[in-house]
C-alpha cells in the first residue's frame, strides 16, 4: 500500500452553529484531534483503507447522506484536513473537507458562492432532504450547501455559499 503514516495532533474539528447557510453537523470548530493521521497522498474512492487508518478512527461515524452513517477518521494530506468514510468491505466511499485551505481544480473552496460555480460550468443541483444541496463539479468533487436548520428547507440562491466539499462513490 502507498500510505505512509505519522500520527499527529491537529487544531481542527467539528462543532455546531445555528447561523443560516451553515450545516450544524458540518461547521469547523477549534479543538485538538488526537486521531488525525498524516498521509502523503489523498486516497481515492474505491481504495481499500488499511488497518492503521481504520483503527485510528476510535469508532467515529460520519453522516455521508441523509440516512447513512459510516465509520470514519480524519486525515491530513498536504496540510489539508479531510474526513474519510468506508464501507463494510473497508473500501473508501466518501471523502469530505471543511478546510478553507482546500481548493478544487476549478477554484471552488469553502465560501465560494453558487453564482461562482454557475460561471464555471453548467449546474445541476441535487437535493438530499435533511442533508444538503450538492453540485457535482467537473473535477469529480461536489460542492455542498446547507441553507437553513434542515439544510434543504429552501432552494439555493446565487449568494449561497459552499459549506463543505466531498467526493463519493
Amino acid at each position: 500500500m502507498r500510505f505512509y503514516l505519522i500520527a499527529i495532533g491537529l487544531i481542527t474539528g467539528f462543532g455546531c452553529s445555528n447561523k443560516s447557510n451553515e450545516n450544524p453537523n458540518q461547521k469547523l470548530n477549534l479543538k485538538p484531534l488526537a486521531d488525525a493521521i498524516q498521509l502523503m497522498e489523498l486516497p481515492y474512492i474505491g481504495e481499500y483503507i488499511v488497518d492503521s487508518i481504520r483503527t485510528a478512527s476510535n469508532n467515529k461515524m460520519l453522516l455521508i447522506n441523509s440516512s447513512d452513517y459510516k465509520p470514519s477518521t480524519t486525515i491530513i494530506s498536504n496540510g489539508t484536513s479531510f474526513n474519510l468514510a468506508w464501507d463494510n468491505n473497508n473500501k473508501l466511499i466518501y471523502i469530505s473537507t471543511l478546510d478553507t485551505n482546500f481548493t478544487t481544480n476549478e477554484g471552488i473552496k469553502i465560501g465560494s458562492t453558487l453564482i461562482q460555480i454557475k460561471n464555471l460550468q453548467p449546474v445541476e443541483i441535487d437535493k438530499i432532504i435533511g442533508w444538503g444541496h450538492s453540485i457535482k463539479l467537473s473535477s469529480g468533487w461536489s460542492a455542498a450547501f446547507c441553507v437553513d436548520s434542515t439544510c434543504t428547507g429552501r432552494n439555493l440562491i446565487d449568494t449561497d455559499k459552499v459549506n463543505w466539499i466531498f467526493k463519493n462513490n
